[in-house]
């Protein structure tokens, strides 16, 4: 479409299917602007267990322009990569407004909002709440909560188990689908986590190298 300026798209790491046809496009055109993958640990996680209260110091807000900068300057320096240009968090603290308001248009939920979780004001990781209208798709990652970490050793699973906890109060059922960036932080802070997705996000504009590469590889025609 002409209107779209990425595709996103998720897939298991282990599903082959998608491994050759997504990834294999990103490691043939090697531009991370052009095409990239980022993989994300996936939990999902019941809300009975979670505390109520943060340890002295910690704060969970709603993310401004400033906590988005410096998520942006980490993930380029660590990524380089499409994810935030795709879930929309590069330039305030308000993902999705435009997107909400043209499923709004045909009776469907779909709200996504961003927050940040500090440590004596020190930036640790951004959290962006995603809720749509359960059976969207089938395996509810539109319907989860992303964490995006910034300073995985100095993130303990206590204190963020707590922010979540206050963010969930808009989903329905017993249990919440998280999703952990940088997937390693799972490992990191031993949660089991139960498995992993990629995330891979095509610029339009390179749109049409990727049906070429479809064509050739795979003998598709368009």
């Amino acid at each position: 479409s002409a209107r779209m300026d990425y595709v996103l798209c998720y897939y298991r790491p282990e599903n082959q299917f998608p491994a050759r046809v997504f990834g294999g496009f990103a490691e043939e055109l090697k531009d991370s602007q052009g095409c990239s993958v980022d993989k994300f640990a996936y939990l999902p996680y019941t809300r009975l267990s979670l505390a109520k209260k943060f340890p002295q110091g910690w704060t969970l807000d709603e993310a401004t322009a400033g906590d988005l900068w410096e998520l942006n300057n980490i993930y380029s320096n660590k990524s380089g990569g499409l994810l935030l240009n795709a879930l929309d968090l590069k330039h305030d603290g308000n993902p999705g407004s435009e997107l909400d308001d043209s499923y709004g248009s045909i009776g469907l939920k779909r709200h996504c909002k961003s927050y940040s979780l500090c440590d004596e004001g020190v930036l640790k990781a951004v959290i962006l709440v995603n809720e749509s209208d359960l059976g969207i798709n089938l395996s509810e990652l539109l319907n989860s909560i992303q964490v995006l970490v910034l300073d995985p050793e100095a993130l303990p699973w206590s204190v963020l188990s707590v922010a979540i906890g206050r963010l969930t109060s808009g989903y329905q059922g017993d249990k919440v689908p998280l999703m952990f960036y940088p997937h390693t932080y799972t490992r990191l802070q031993n949660i089991p986590s139960e498995k992993e997705y990629e995330a891979w996000v095509l610029n339009c504009g390179q749109g049409h190298l990727f049906m070429e590469y479809m064509q050739r590889r795979f003998r598709i025609r368009f």
